[in-house]
């Protein structure tokens, strides 16, 4: 049974998922939910964690909304970059662009390529299945989503009550998706993938530009897009599409002895945001051939 949990912006939450890590569990929300929604550890979540026995809550704070506040006591912080843009309107975020990009997203239009808000139906979902399993490799290591069965795919984009899916289309056939998420002033990005064979036609740009038009019609002037720091190459990409790093706090509430030892330790946070960013771009060579070399996982992937 799923318990909710109801946030102080009066939006629904799932409890949020935990993991373990060295010798503590820990339970932290996705990124699309920690920028959408102001997570606190409030009285009633902290019951309910403590009762699956978890050890340390984490989440950010949304400083990009609002005044830092005061460092919590008891609690471990460290600095985050996430990819943010902020959106005055279309028109103004397209001309901001570099001259290639701007003429990529033109290229797309002369060449056929059909950017929507999707409907979830049968067909989206073949044609969603078709780009999870088209490689098991992405950005030179094992991608996570290749291997999920229809079923999968299709429970994936059944709860869609604050979310829009953006689809392109080349001659009829999905080529590439996003999964956008709609929260409290903040849209982020989710699922973002698209079919490498059709590169060429650049779906990733014609996609960018449709979520950036439908934050506009609906008001919302923050965009984000996952971390950013730890991926050269994507961030590259986000850099040339308006998205600049933002530094966000993290904060980890220790919720046991086991939880404070870990917060006593410094051994919160992921090894991958332990390193300065130009140590972690040394060592994803490194950790993208040791990713080869280990067992495939299927689970829920993060596509962004």
């Amino acid at each position: 049974m799923v318990q909710n949990f109801a946030c102080e912006n009066n939006r629904t939450l799932q409890m949020p998922g935990i993991s373990r890590r060295w010798f503590y569990r820990i339970a932290k929300y996705p990124e699309p939910v920690e920028h959408t929604c102001d997570v606190q550890p409030w009285r009633e979540l902290i019951e309910k964690l403590k009762s699956r026995r978890v050890d340390l809550f984490g989440y950010i704070e949304r400083s990009f909304l609002h005044h830092s506040t005061n460092k919590k006591q008891g609690m471990f912080s460290c600095v985050e970059t996430i990819g943010l843009l902020k959106i005055e309107s279309f028109d103004s975020w397209f001309k901001a662009l570099p001259q290639r990009e701007r003429s990529t997203i033109r290229k797309t239009q002369r060449k056929g390529l059909k950017t929507c808000v999707v409907d979830v139906d049968e067909d989206f979902v073949k044609g969603a299945f078709q780009i999870y399993n088209e490689t098991p490799m992405r950005q030179g290591r094992k991608y996570s989503g290749y291997g999920l069965s229809l079923d999968d795919v299709r429970g994936k984009f059944l709860k869609m009550d604050n979310s829009e899916v953006m689809g392109a289309y080349l001659d009829g056939r999905l080529i590439g998706l996003m999964l956008v998420e709609f929260g409290d002033r903040v849209a982020a990005m989710s699922s973002f993938l698209s079919l490498i064979s059709q590169r060429k036609m650049s779906p990733n740009n014609a996609l960018i530009a449709q979520a950036v038009k439908r934050c506009s019609e609906k008001g919302y002037r923050f965009f984000t897009y996952g971390n950013m720091g730890y991926n050269p190459s994507l961030d590259f990409f986000k850099k040339n599409n308006g998205f600049k790093r933002y530094p966000v706090t993290r904060y980890y509430a220790p919720l046991t002895a086991k939880g404070q030892l870990a917060v006593k330790l410094k051994l919160c946070q992921p090894l991958e945001h332990s390193f300065s960013p130009t140590l972690t771009q040394a060592l994803i060579p490194f950790y993208n051939t040791i990713n080869k070399m280990l067992p495939a996982q299927s689970g829920n992937p993060d596509d962004a």
